[in-house]
């Protein structure tokens, strides 16, 4: 749903079961929405249209992160990974735990975080990904970076 000025309402600009997260790129311009059932939804135009997107997984998802270019990784359920460039989807399973946050910063250093303590990274924007073993066992909800490259 969007608000639209000119005719003082909401209008349906996409439909999406159940949807649990937002994300948009740091200029705006591009957004994605996931969900349960493996949804998402993109926007190229600072959320005034999406696209659903075919992920071809069943997984819910439960975050996103968009980056500056407006590739989408979302993860989600049993360790779901899905990565949304120039049009291609692609879905990997990493570890077993629901992943609940993701980060990726302006060097495509990324970290995928979750159940369980599951801490993955990428160094590749999420195209690979191994296991970190750091010894937590809490579920992390919530990933930032503090090194150099940061937000872009």
């Amino acid at each position: 749903w969007r608000w639209d000025d000119d005719a003082g309402r909401l209008t349906e600009v996409a439909t999406l079961p159940a949807p649990s997260a937002i994300a948009m790129s740091h200029d705006g311009q591009f957004a994605a929405v996931v969900g349960d059932g493996g949804g998402l939804a993109r926007s190229s135009d600072g959320g005034l249209t999406w696209d659903v997107v075919a992920t071809g997984t069943s997984a819910g998802l439960v975050a996103a992160w968009v980056t500056r270019s407006g590739d989408v990784v979302a993860v989600g359920e049993a360790g779901t990974i899905v990565r949304l460039t120039d049009g291609e989807v692609a879905v990997a399973t990493v570890g077993a735990a629901t992943l609940r946050a993701i980060h990726i910063d302006g060097t495509d250093q990324a970290i995928a975080a979750g159940d369980d303590g599951e801490v993955l990274h990428s160094a590749d924007g999420g195209a690979t990904w191994v296991s970190m073993d750091l010894g937590l066992t809490q579920t992390i909800r919530g990933l930032d970076s503090v090194e150099s490259a940061g937000h872009y």
